[in-house]
């Protein structure tokens, strides 16, 4: 049974369009959803399974993930799929299956092409395998022509890492910093959903982040659906944002 999110205590209906009219309100835009993907390994301990089975199940959950943000109106979706800390940290035999499984992103490029998706990497190449890396090269030059619907995948990528490596490139007032970003021209994130029950960004695009709404779950990873995915965007329409106004 699927567990209720962890801010929200009941099941809440987004409110009609005209409540915010009502109360000269407008309605939350959302363009940029970021996924913090957390408890595959927590899922699979549950059922008695070892961590590899978990990750699949994890992989495998993306697509409906994918397909209920953009049917939503999202143009922008990043998912935290491998920290710098988790590459570091994690034995050699669960990276192995992980990159194995990284590796088998490619066969989803047709469904790239027929959503017109483009695919961004954020984070570092280096100290990824080359079955990774070719994978990667090969979705981002494929679909780099496209332009309505971004997926950024974050592989090897932490936030401070991401800024060091922005203020390098920064030597003058003329440059944008956030263009500096991995995320380049990507709009900021409005919404963060972290499941796995944990209330933290773990590095996740803090910068990106600083006026995003943060969503946090205890439903674990693999069994975020299509209706956790729609609950999580109909909770993000009922906030206010004011943006700092």
């Amino acid at each position: 049974m699927r567990q209720a999110p962890g801010r929200v205590k009941q099941k809440i209906s987004p409110p009609p369009a005209k409540a915010y009219a009502d109360h000269r309100l407008p309605m939350p835009t959302l363009q940029h959803i970021g996924f913090i993907m957390d408890g595959n390994r927590r899922w699979a301990r549950a059922q008695g399974l070892p961590p590899e089975v978990g990750h699949r199940q994890g992989f495998d959950r993306l697509h409906e993930v994918i397909d209920t943000s953009f049917d939503a109106g999202a143009t922008t979706l990043s998912f935290y799929a491998l920290s710098t800390e988790n590459l570091t940290k994690r034995s050699p035999a669960e990276l192995q299956h992980l990159f194995t499984l990284f590796a088998e992103f490619k066969k989803h490029l047709d469904l790239c092409h027929q959503q017109q998706i483009r695919v961004h990497h954020l984070g570092h190449t280096r100290g990824l395998p080359l079955s990774v890396t070719t994978t990667l090269s090969l979705l981002t030059s494929q679909t780099q022509h496209y332009t309505d619907r971004h997926l950024c995948l974050a592989l090897n990528y932490g936030s401070h890492d991401e800024l060091h490596r922005a203020a390098l490139r920064y030597t003058s007032p003329d440059q944008s910093f956030p263009q500096l970003l991995d995320t380049g021209h990507l709009p900021p994130l409005d919404l963060v959903v972290r499941t796995g029950g944990r209330h933290r960004l773990s590095n996740f695009m803090l910068y990106q982040a600083a006026y995003a709404e943060l969503y946090f779950t205890p439903t674990l990873w693999p069994d975020f659906d299509q209706s956790a995915t729609q609950q999580a965007i109909d909770w993000y329409h009922q906030q206010t944002r004011t943006l700092g106004q």
